[in-house]
């Protein structure tokens, strides 16, 4: 058994429970409250008393319902969903130094062992990952934090997740970066997906922002990703292999730790422009130009495939269903979702990598070491 401790949103004293951060969750991902219902496996009722009763105690909406336009996070829903994700990137590795003090305990016989640790890059397709594996029967409960991408390799490095979330782009040659935490014959991979990476711009790009070139502008507003995220990482490199600099940019020192909470910086008007992936700008309404397509890997030790909690989590990532939840998702490709490649081959271009993943069969073991 291991401890753990989690950040909670409160509302005079009295703690919003995880339920409605998960309808408020599913709500910004559907934009519907019957499709965010059904996501979390509960009725349209239930989750309209949920949110009713929530907004009774905050004093102001959480969700904006419009007959004939689904759902959308209100301004405060936004807000707290921005402050509750920044808050666990920022909090979680000081709790889990607490909680790495506390002893473990091995769990009593006939205790359910069917749980993963993850820690992980920002990923949309993750987090409803972890919300369908809850509903699995039985449930497999993953235990997400998000971190940038060279943190999450080094927190597996250390052994302090089971699985390490990250994000490469071939064409931004990552692979020296990236693999100096990964080893053939020590690690495997699981796709999540392949996912567009560019500009999020204000609705209608009033700024007319077409190219890295453009970010320069002295009237153009800039909010940016924190140093060791994949993201941060990939636009240094296109950066680097362009004629911009990060010092010529507006807001390049501004760092927010989600996409999401860059998404809503730049629907809030506190900034023209970031980068990031589709899905978050199309949950603001926000403009897109895509630049890049980067596969999403999720890295564990060989040793871990053994468990059954790694094999369960496989079932579930090749399940149709999972995938159709997941194809809502703005700019992502999922039909290599669940299938293992070798740490070797994951510096391909996305292409070749998902080809190569579609023709490997989940069922199939990780590659014999030697």
């Amino acid at each position: 058994m291991r401890f753990g401790f989690t950040v909670r949103i409160t509302a005079d004293d009295k703690e919003l429970d995880a339920d409605l951060v998960r309808l408020l969750e599913a709500v910004r991902a559907h934009g519907s409250l019957a499709a965010a219902a059904r996501a979390m496996g509960c009725s349209y009722r239930f989750a309209w008393d949920r949110l009713r009763a929530a907004e009774r105690d905050c004093g102001q909406p959480l969700v904006a319902l419009e007959r004939g336009r689904g759902a959308r996070l209100a301004a405060l829903g936004e807000r707290l969903l921005a402050a509750l994700e920044r808050a666990r990137t920022e909090a979680t590795p000081v709790l889990d130094r607490i909680a790495q003090a506390l002893p473990a305990h091995e769990p009593r016989r006939g205790m359910s062992q069917r749980s993963l640790r993850i820690c992980a890059s920002h990923d949309l397709a993750l987090i409803e990952l972890k919300h369908y594996c809850a509903l699995a029967q039985p449930p497999l409960a993953l235990a997400l934090r998000f971190r940038g991408s060279m943190d999450a390799l080094e927190d597996l490095a250390r052994g302090g997740c089971d699985l390490a979330g990250f994000h490469v782009c071939a064409s931004a040659q990552t692979e020296t970066t990236v693999r100096k935490w990964l080893n053939v014959r020590q690690h495997q991979l699981i796709v999540l997906a392949d996912r567009r990476q560019g500009f999020m711009l204000a609705a209608g790009n009033p700024k007319n922002i077409r190219s890295l070139g453009d970010l320069a502008r002295r009237e153009v507003r800039f909010v940016n990703r924190q140093p060791g995220s994949g993201t941060r990482l990939l636009l240094d490199r296109l950066l680097a292999a362009s004629a911009c600099s990060p010092a010529d940019i507006p807001g390049y020192d501004v760092e927010e730790f989600t996409h999401v909470a860059v998404a809503a910086t730049i629907a809030s008007g506190h900034a023209d422009a970031g980068f990031g992936i589709e899905a978050a700008a199309a949950q603001y309404g926000l403009a897109f130009l895509p630049i890049a397509t980067e596969t999403y890997y999720l890295a564990a030790r060989r040793a871990l495939f053994k468990r059954d909690s790694v094999r369960a989590l496989i079932t579930c990532m090749t399940t149709p269903a999972l995938h159709r939840r997941l194809a809502r998702l703005r700019g992502y490709d999922v039909s290599a979702c669940g299938a293992m490649v070798d740490v070797d081959r994951a510096w391909q271009t996305p292409a070749a990598a998902a080809a190569r993943a579609r023709a490997a069969s989940p069922s199939q073991g990780p590659r014999a070491n030697g």
